[in-house]
This record gives C-alpha cells, sequence and structure tokens, in this order.
C-alpha cells in the first residue's frame, strides 16, 4: 500500500493504485472520496482534494470543487478566474465550457472567455473556426464562426460540420483568379 505525508495534518495518506493516465506519466488517484494527481512513482503531485478531475491540456487539468470545474496548473493554482458547470478538454487552443449548462462558449489556455456563452453547443475546428449550434424552431440548425464571432458558414446545417467541411465551403465561396484581376471584361 502507498502513501504520502500530509502537508496539513503531517500523517501518512494511503491509497492503493495509479488511477486513470491524464498526460504522459501522470495519473488521477482516488483517495477517500477525492482525486488528486500522481506520477507513476507515486508521487503525489496535486493531493486529494478535488471532487473530480479531467484532463484540460497539457500539464493543466480541470478540477472540480462545490460542483463547479476550475482549470487548474500543475503547481494547483487557478487558471483565470472563472468556473463553470460544465467543460470539455481543450482542443488546440480552445474548451467549449457552460456556467449554468445550457449555454455554451469557448475560453483560451489562460482561462479568459473568448465566445460568448451564448450557443446551444460548441466545438472548435481549427485555424480560429467554431461548429456552434442555436435553437431555430425548436431544432439545432449548426453554423460556423469564426474568432470575432463573424459568420463563415451560415446557420442553416442539421449536423455538426467538420474542419474539411468548413474548408470545402470556403474554397467553394472564393472568387475566380480572373474575378479578383478583372479580366473577365
Amino acid at each position: 500500500m502507498k502513501y504520502y505525508i500530509s502537508t496539513t495534518t503531517g500523517q501518512p495518506v494511503y491509497f492503493h493504485e495509479l488511477g486513470e493516465k491524464l498526460y504522459g506519466s501522470f495519473y488521477i488517484f482516488k483517495n477517500n472520496g477525492s482525486y488528486g494527481i500522481q506520477s507513476e512513482r507515486y508521487e503525489v503531485i496535486i493531493p486529494p482534494v478535488f471532487q473530480a478531475i479531467k484532463p484540460a491540456f497539457r500539464n493543466h487539468f480541470w478540477g472540480k470543487l462545490y460542483e463547479r470545474w476550475r482549470l487548474y496548473n500543475f503547481e494547483n493554482h487557478q487558471i483565470g478566474t472563472n468556473c463553470f458547470r460544465r467543460v470539455e478538454p481543450f482542443n488546440i487552443n480552445y474548451a467549449a465550457v457552460t456556467k449554468e449548462g445550457r449555454n455554451w462558449g469557448f475560453i483560451d489556455r489562460q482561462g479568459r472567455i473568448v465566445i460568448p456563452l451564448k450557443y446551444n453547443s460548441g466545438a472548435y475546428l481549427g485555424m480560429d473556426f467554431f461548429a456552434v449550434s442555436i435553437i431555430q424552431d425548436r431544432m439545432p440548425v449548426y453554423g460556423v464562426i469564426d474568432l470575432s464571432e463573424n459568420i463563415i458558414i451560415p446557420f442553416t446545417l442539421s449536423v455538426k460540420p467538420t474542419f474539411s467541411e468548413t474548408i470545402h465551403y470556403l474554397l467553394k465561396k472564393r472568387k475566380p483568379l480572373r474575378e479578383w484581376l478583372n479580366l473577365g471584361r
């Protein structure tokens, strides 16, 4: 049985095994109903104080305290001041988040909200394109916006588009070279 010495009480705290892999050689472990992070050598990186832990991005994690998710680094410092009801892992630079469980938006790796929390759902596609949905006639419809919330693909799609479909749409919409050069006259 493995243990670590509590920094608050000075007493050993026991745990049994490595849990779910978080990143590389870091694992989520559970002790007395709380979750922490340890290395594969059973060194405690983050003591077990969280209700749950999920991956965010390299050497950062989502920690759940008091039914709210917050972004933390491996020094156990909160990144940003926001807390959320539901969160997704980061996809490159952004993560979809919701504060109350209904309206989704996106934060960056510094914990700043970059797309307001007002969409029915959302996914980062890459190259600062975001697939988001809104409700029209009681049905979700999808579109693609950019980081400034400019509409790239109108909200007319019944399924969430992929990055490849977004690029294909943009290529079809571009003007022919002769139109750009005014050679068609």
